[in-house]
């Protein structure tokens, strides 16, 4: 892998750009099982079914977010993150949910859509008294095309998008399974929203608590932290990365994951430690990155800290930005935090 140099500050507002591709599926759409013959029986049944009566399973709620809706008939509730999968179709209905100013939602819509092809031209559509829009379009990620359904819409101080995606080659056979599945969403709206059930995990974090704007990714900040929160206030991210790992190469290639996917570069990494509990293995830097041209209200430095922990149920980035200043007071905060990652909520079944 390529190790490039970035900015503190860059990632930090680029953030949220990368979760909506992750939210999306563009980390790869999910592998066929090993009983799966392609050229045979399982595409024909799924094209039977996929001509009649688009067979979708009951109305569940989606954990973390407002939205109920009915998944493909046969998918399994993601054990990280917000939706739903079906392996042997490898496809994925996700959900993500924000509630804020109107610049945090004007940019989640514009992330939404950011990079994308349309295949349809979206439509408006009524979304329970609420006008929403449902496109289609198509996204790349390495070799692999994928088409997603897209559901929009925004009520007041909160917007929510409910994303099907799937492989490209399959259009013919998924697309009017996937819209039925997201056209049967329902948004309550006074649900609140929890990135940790969201997520499925959580950390204890002293000193900062969860910030309930968006269910992905898990945010802590203090108790009384500006919105949006300040540059130089602590904050520590939490997410799940599209990432497999065998346990035998964890050790090898855990920084390569880092350098890659963090905030801190490996040119101004420092402090490299392994992290190993009951639960997790890892491994975790700091850094320390100068802001040359700071704006009103930015440190001239701030004190970046990375982790990747690996889980039998996934792997997971830590990341956490303070102002270099208050270093010492939060290092060792971050650090233990990252120890306590634990699950919130039932393995899907």
């Amino acid at each position: 892998m390529k190790h490039e140099s970035k900015t503190t500050y860059g990632w930090v507002s680029g953030l949220a750009t990368i979760l909506v591709a992750l939210a999306i599926g563009c980390g790869g759409a999910p592998a066929t099982t090993a009983t799966e013959d392609e050229s045979t029986g399982g595409d024909r049944a799924d094209a039977e079914e996929t001509s009649s009566e688009f067979p979708l399973d009951d109305l569940v709620s989606v954990p973390g977010t407002g939205i109920h809706l009915r998944a493909p008939r046969g998918s399994d509730l993601l054990p990280t993150g917000a939706g739903f999968v079906h392996s042997r179709r490898r496809l994925q209905v996700l959900v993500a949910e924000t509630q804020g100013p109107d610049d945090q939602l004007d940019a989640f819509r514009a992330q939404l859509i950011e990079g994308a092809e349309e295949e349809v031209e979206p439509i408006t559509i009524d979304f329970g008294g609420v006008e929403a829009t449902l496109g289609v379009d198509r996204q790349t990620s390495g070799e692999m095309e994928l088409e997603r359904v897209w559901l929009y819409a925004r009520s007041g101080d909160r917007a929510v998008a409910v994303i099907g995606a799937y492989l490209a080659e399959r259009s013919e056979r998924y697309r009017e399974l996937v819209t039925a599945s997201v056209r049967s969403a329902v948004w309550d709206r006074e649900t609140p929203i929890d990135a940790e059930q969201a997520l499925g995990f959580a950390l204890t974090v002293e000193g900062l608590v969860l910030d309930r704007g968006s269910s992905s990714p898990v945010v802590y900040t203090l108790a009384d932290a500006a919105v949006p929160p300040s540059p130089a206030e602590p904050r520590l991210f939490v997410m799940s990365l599209p990432v497999a790992v065998p346990a035998a190469q964890r050790a090898e290639v855990c920084e390569e994951i880092l350098f890659q996917a963090g905030p801190v570069s490996e040119e101004h990494a420092r402090n490299h430690e392994d992290i190993r509990t009951d639960e997790l293995e890892g491994c975790e830097v700091e850094g320390l990155q100068e802001n040359a041209s700071p704006e009103e209200g930015e440190p001239d430095a701030a004190m970046t800290y990375a982790a990747i922990l690996f889980h039998d149920d996934g792997t997971f980035m830590v990341a956490g930005i303070v102002d270099a200043e208050r270093r010492d007071e939060w290092i060792e905060r971050f650090q233990a935090a990252s120890r306590t990652l634990h699950r919130v909520r039932e393995e899907a079944e």
